[in-house]
């Protein structure tokens, strides 16, 4: 059994378990709030695994009590004690025989602390559970009368970063650079040019990974500005299902067409019989022709972020290693949004290419203007006097 994988245990795997503890009407529970999530099979799963590793640390932080059911016993001091305990390295496991009581196979926490996103996520999604079995008739009779996530906020307890920090520098970039050079040095042609694709097109558009792996190369196409001056334009299907587009760079264009002519498809979209060209823009490595899940691109991204963090290593830049080597797909998306903010000072256009809803997301790319707001007091001192 896979842990994304809801089925029951036989009680023969529990024989050392008193009578009773087994969570069944918890996982009863569970199944039925993950059923009621149609989105794909991917979301299922994702969400049956965190609604039952929250169900685990519950029944070993409460251990020794003679509960039968556990999720309605949470409160909202655990919801705290929960989010610190994901966001802090983690010394300890959980015994097997709870994991076991709990519907899991295996740890289902690293050792290492999770970033404020991960933990974010994971308080969003049990707070969504929640919600929706507040509502629902479960097995049993059993219900979820309250949501101890309500009120809970991640930021109460950890500074969100400032995106900015999460922006590669032109140093680092650099060596992002040398790392796609390297493999092409050592014969990785194929790999060379599918990571230099999904780097560029990321940093280039400002692209969510999942915008990336659902695009086709008939969201590409050539339009005039309001100027009149032809423009390449990319239809991206954004948060939400919001549909935007966003004119594109000849650093995105010309890394496009190299990677096109180099998997044996024209330099540029052109539309088939039937309409628009439904080539997936980033393909497969192998096999059939078909749209690449959005985690092969962040595991694509992380892979040479690595390589590029052993090079900066290697230069003596530890700062630098560091850094790459806790970066992500998201962060070509932030670096892209910083330059553009940095370059033109308008936060609006940094609006534009991330496809904010609200400018107050993008206010956070800029940067403090320590020089100016100086010069501003000064005259506003003069003023005064």
């Amino acid at each position: 059994m896979r842990d994304g994988d809801l089925t029951f245990l036989d009680l023969a795997s529990s024989d050392l378990v008193p009578a009773g503890t087994l969570a069944r009407d918890d996982l009863a529970a569970i199944i039925a709030w993950v059923a009621s999530k149609r989105d794909s099979e991917h979301t299922q799963r994702a969400f049956g695994f965190e609604a039952r590793r929250w169900l685990a640390w519950l029944m070993w932080v409460k251990a020794g009590q003679p509960f039968t059911r556990w999720l309605d016993k949470a409160t909202s001091l655990d919801v705290a004690a929960y989010a610190l305990f994901l966001a802090k390295p983690k010394e300890q496991q959980i015994p097997i025989e709870i994991l076991e009581r709990a519907g899991l196979t295996r740890q289902p926490f690293k050792p290492v602390a999770l970033q404020r996103a991960s933990v974010d996520r994971a308080v969003s999604a049990l707070k969504a559970m929640y919600a929706d079995l507040s509502g629902m008739q479960l097995e049993n009779g059993y219900q979820i009368e309250r949501n101890p996530f309500n009120r809970f906020k991640v930021g109460t307890m950890m500074k969100k970063a400032s995106p900015r920090k999460k922006a590669l520098t032109a140093l680092e970039r650099g060596y992002v650079d040398e790392a796609l050079d390297e493999m092409k040095r050592e014969g990785l042609i194929l790999e060379y040019h599918q990571l230099k694709w999904i780097w560029t097109a990321l940093l280039w558009a400002a692209m969510r990974r999942h915008e990336l792996a659902a695009a086709v190369a008939g969201d590409i196409y050539q339009d005039n500005d309001e100027t009149g001056e032809p423009t390449w334009m990319f239809d991206i299907d954004g948060k939400g299902n919001k549909e935007l587009a966003v004119p594109l760079s000849e650093e995105f264009m010309s890394g496009m067409r190299e990677y096109r002519l180099s998997r044996g498809l024209p330099a540029v979209p052109v539309p088939g019989a039937g309409g628009m060209d439904r080539t997936p823009l980033v393909l497969p490595l192998r096999g059939p022709i078909r749209n690449v899940h959005p985690e092969t691109i962040n595991r694509s991204v992380k892979k040479l972020l690595v390589r590029a963090s052993e090079i900066a290593h290697a230069s003596d830049n530890l700062v630098a290693a560091s850094r790459l080597k806790d970066f992500s797909s998201h962060s070509a998306r932030h670096t892209q949004v910083t330059m553009i903010v940095d370059t033109t000072g308008d936060i609006t256009l940094g609006q534009e290419i991330a496809r904010h809803a609200s400018i107050t997301t993008t206010r956070r790319y800029k940067a403090p203007s320590v020089s100016r707001l100086k010069q501003a007091l000064k005259d506003v001192g003069a003023k005064a006097k």
